[in-house]
């Protein structure tokens, strides 16, 4: 969308022809074939159409390389006017998010538009289907990434995707190194194993619409996802900081601890002399956890243990226990010497 001051800003220099006709040539130019020699469509009633709702959706490819395509389209005019309205308004812009990145299908899609296959840096793939040659169109989402990253980060601002739904898809792995922050429209990450491993340090958030039950914020704690807009912001505020702590001390995908029983989730964060170990218990009834920790791996002689904002825990050896309500998330801080 293009509108506002940015829609002033472009008209100042072109008139209202101009920008439909270019998006819908770069539309035309870009818009993905199925294998039946026709462009891939979507049609049905959306909220976003207006009045009648009515619309249609064409996946396009984004690929930059492409003259005159929509990929060049939405970066050297829609977000270019859009950012140049925001500010000449006095609107301080610390980044841009996209919505739905690799949704309508898109994700799995093969492209068989053989015009667009001269323009792709990523080799060619081939059809399951058919065994035919086709462009991954992920991939090319990936290319436009890459070109609008260098962009947005060249102006000191920060790229966030929203990039998952009821499913991540796996070609997130390759969009990870362009991406800061990573969201899902949904009430909660389905792989969030995945999602922390691609991201490690970076931040990821979720978007529940509405509240969520307080364990399930809580749990949030274990892979250090923010709990997102819908839920109760009493709820969220519980764990903004220590959430903080837990990012700025960055994910470790090597624990050097050992938990029991194994049930009990456990990640770290942190290096050197202060980590802090995540433990959650899935169950719907109390146990007690017994963590142990490799301290040769740790490079530690002792250390201590204790719960943040709770009671300091008793170390036997190398191993410390700690109280697990039902469905409980802890974060313990051990520090090392």
């Amino acid at each position: 969308h293009l509108a506002g001051r940015g829609m002033d800003l472009f008209l100042a220099d072109h008139d209202w022809t101009d920008f439909i006709r270019g998006l819908s040539a770069a539309a035309l130019k870009s818009v993905n074939y199925t294998r039946f020699g026709i462009p891939h469509c979507y049609t049905g009633r959306y909220p976003w159409m207006g009045e009648s709702k009515w619309g249609c959706i064409f996946p396009c490819n984004l690929d930059p390389e492409i003259p005159g395509g929509k990929g060049r389209f939405n970066i050297d005019v829609v977000l270019k006017y859009a950012l140049l309205g925001w500010e000449a308004d006095g609107v301080r812009i610390d980044g841009i998010a996209l919505d739905s990145l690799g949704g309508y299908g898109q994700h799995a899609r093969a492209n068989y538009q053989r015009e667009h296959f001269a323009w792709t840096s990523v080799p060619l793939s081939f059809s399951a289907v058919d065994h035919k040659p086709v462009q991954v169109a992920a991939f090319a989402t990936v290319e436009w990434l890459r070109e609008l990253a260098q962009w947005i980060h060249g102006q000191g601002k920060v790229l966030m995707a929203n990039c998952s739904w009821g499913s991540t898809p796996a070609w997130l792995t390759f969009a990870g190194p362009y991406l800061d922050i990573f969201g899902a429209e949904a009430v909660m990450f389905a792989d969030p194993d995945y999602i922390r491993a691609i991201a490690r340090h970076k931040p990821c958030t979720d978007l529940p619409y509405d509240p969520r039950p307080d364990w399930e914020v809580e749990w949030h704690l274990l892979h250090d996802i923010y709990p997102g807009h819908g839920n109760k912001i009493e709820v969220m505020a519980r764990y903004a900081t220590t959430l903080r702590e837990l990012s700025a001390a960055g994910w470790e995908p090597v624990t050097a601890a050992t938990v029991e029983p194994e049930i009990v989730r456990i990640e770290r964060y942190g290096r050197g002399e202060r980590i802090y170990l995540v433990v959650h218990n899935p169950q719907e009834e109390a146990l007690t956890a017994k963590v142990g920790l490799e301290l040769k791996r740790l490079g530690w002689k002792n250390f201590t243990a204790e719960v943040l904002g709770g009671p300091v825990l008793p170390v036997a050896g190398v191993a410390f226990s700690v109280d697990l309500p039902a469905q409980a998330t802890r974060v313990v801080l051990v520090r090392g010497s």
